[in-house]
């Protein structure tokens, strides 16, 4: 006699469970088995409905999985590997399942062409690293100090600029002020 009382805690924790596990739209094809207390019932229901399983929810997880961008002014790189990763774990029942290996390609791929991202790039590919080393080396990166350079983004463009612009004659005075000096030809 003192095991139903366990039994129903435990059917009743079952049921809470799967009713946490599942969207509204799911809850309510299984409203009517939830509160019959037929856990088998409502488990089954909600496999048969399991979206993962629809082709069109693969593929346009894996479309988005390939669309996404990194910014680094708007996000973090750990932020970015996040959700790249909750994307794979989103297809990993599907047809559509990505490998660690297209994970560090995409994650590679979409990083900036400028300054630290780019060196990082080029340095995670060059050394083969694995998906986790490459997630770990560009955390480690990303933490590190910028150095103050003429360009915020690796570009040369600036510096030579500014150099060319001193051999023609201008300088800049301590005001910030372009001023012209006289030219000896």
């Amino acid at each position: 006699m003192e095991n139903i009382p366990k039994l129903l805690k435990r059917k009743g924790y079952a049921i809470s469970i799967l009713n946490s596990a599942i969207n509204d739209i799911q809850r309510a094809a299984i409203v009517e088995l939830i509160q019959a207390g037929d856990t088998a019932g409502s488990w089954d229901k909600s496999i048969a409905m399991d979206q993962a399983q629809h082709p069109l929810f693969g593929s346009n997880v894996r479309d988005t999985f390939c669309e996404e961008t990194f910014d680094p002014k708007t996000q973090t790189i750990r932020q970015f590997i996040d959700i790249l990763l909750s994307h794979q774990i989103m297809l990993s029942k599907t047809k559509y399942a990505t490998c660690d290996l297209e994970l560090k390609s995409v994650l590679l791929e979409k990083l900036p062409s400028t300054g630290i991202w780019r060196d990082s790039k080029f340095l995670a590919i060059d050394a083969e690293f694995s998906l986790e080393k490459t997630v770990l080396f560009l955390v480690v990166m990303a933490s590190l100090p910028v150095q103050n350079s003429d360009t915020n983004d690796g570009d040369a463009v600036s510096s030579s600029v500014k150099k060319n612009d001193k051999i023609r004659g201008s300088e800049m005075n301590r005001f910030g002020k372009r001023t012209r000096t006289k030219s000896i030809i």
